[in-house]
């Protein structure tokens, strides 16, 4: 397929987005004196705080790490009282006992967001002093309606409460333009990682990604892991597991490959979803899972052009549907991939409350023999749920049958 030129203004005038987990975090700062905001390291998430809070301090910067450290409780109330953002915190883990004893005596809301590209769960001394203390978010990479500036969509939330597929889908579901689609199309190229994403010269954009994850792997990683495993490892097992997007890891062959155990598989893949590098999609009724690059460019390039067309946008509708779920308040929801032995796949599905829909890409007009049989297999195993063929190209939604429609991947989440 012919990628045509991408007409957004990012690509001519990168300037700061509005995000649209912003409601969220200004309704957290109302009622907690802590708010955490966390997710991959350039995703945004400096820009998104000191957009909205301009008192601002990195432990990034060794020296205001020094600082900190020479005496937490003096450094905390120097700040306190007033809406102040400590980025990349996890830097500096004796600071929070400091802020806990802060906001026990101070429990003024909106005082400290604290940002990290570390899950504070993974370290004992920030996870001890915070829990029950702070309310946080997690700031995923720019979605497509980010990068166009339009509001956050509620497409794929209205089709997943309908009890079937009726004459409602043609209101909800529209039929993408030409501009819509080249944009979906660009953003299966360039992901939505801010800076890789404003970079308009290709060799930039890679050796830019290198930089960003050769940091995270040697530093943020071992900060989260004790491991020895040289970076060039790391980064193989990272390419592995790239290359492995949508089908279950098999340990054994990962060992065949690169030489690493079970165990230290499982070590490091727990240190890369710690460090929001990798997500893990379970795999319904099965203890195996497949593990995703949490941003798309990272997965196509990483990946070394081995992903094929359904399998990118496989992941190009993750990483933008979870948006619709998780950036509205009170929305429980669950992602996973369903597979049987007997061959039957649908490589990606959602669930909220008693209700699923899975998501199968076709190539042709009409989904095959095979991916049929894997629609009916899901729909059996699910009496409530749903199935939504997508299509590459324009098309407008189609309903086949009560519970299975055909629709542009693209109106999902334009």
């Amino acid at each position: 397929m012919t990628v045509t030129a991408f007409s957004l203004k990012l690509v001519i005038m990168p300037h700061f987005r509005r995000r649209h987990a912003l409601s969220i975090f200004e309704n957290h700062l109302k009622y907690s004196p802590l708010v955490g905001v966390f997710g991959h390291r350039q995703v945004g998430k400096t820009s998104f705080v000191s957009h909205e809070i301009k008192n601002y301090i990195t432990f990034d910067d060794e020296d205001q790490v020094l600082l900190a450290n020479q005496s937490a409780k003096q450094f905390v109330a120097r700040h306190g009282n007033q809406k102040f953002v400590f980025d990349e915190c996890q830097m500096c883990p004796g600071l929070f006992p400091a802020l806990k004893e802060w906001v026990r005596n101070n429990p003024k809301p909106g005082q400290f967001v604290l940002t990290g590209s570390v899950r504070f769960s993974s370290r004992k001394a920030i996870r001890e002093s915070l829990t029950g203390r702070i309310v946080s978010l997690e700031l995923y990479p720019l979605t497509l309606t980010e990068l166009l500036e339009r509001p956050l969509p509620e497409t794929f939330l209205r089709l997943i409460k309908l009890d079937s597929f009726d004459h409602s889908v043609y209101e909800t579901v529209h039929k993408p333009t030409v501009l819509e689609q080249n944009n979906w199309l660009k953003y299966l190229e360039l992901g939505g990682l801010p800076r890789l994403a404003f970079t308009r010269d290709p060799k930039h954009r890679i050796d830019l990604l290198d930089s960003i994850l050769k940091l995270i792997l040697d530093r943020d990683l071992r900060m989260v892991t004790d491991t020895n495993l040289s970076l060039d490892t790391l980064l193989r097992f990272l390419k592995h597991i790239a290359t492995q997007a949508w089908e279950p890891l098999n340990f054994a062959e990962t060992k065949r490959l690169l030489g690493l155990n079970e165990a230290t598989q499982k070590k490091l893949i727990s240190g890369l979803e710690s460090i929001f590098l990798i997500r893990r999609l379970s795999i319904h009724s099965r203890k195996t899972a497949t593990f995703l690059l949490e941003d798309q460019l990272e997965e196509v390039l990483l990946g070394g052009g081995g992903l094929s067309l359904s399998r990118q946008i496989y992941g190009a509708l993750y990483r933008n549907l979870r948006a619709q779920f998780g950036y509205r308040s009170g929305i429980l929801f669950d992602s996973f991939s369903y597979r049987l032995r007997s061959g039957a796949w649908v490589p990606l599905a959602f669930r909220s409350g008693q209700n699923e829909i899975g998501i199968i890409a076709i190539e042709d007009d009409e989904p095959t023999v095979g991916q049929r049989r894997s629609a009916d297999r899901f729909l059996r195993n699910f009496p409530r749920g749903k199935i939504v063929f997508v299509k590459p190209e324009i098309t407008a939604p189609l309903v086949i049958e009560p519970r299975i429609m055909i629709c542009a991947a693209a109106s999902l989440v334009i």
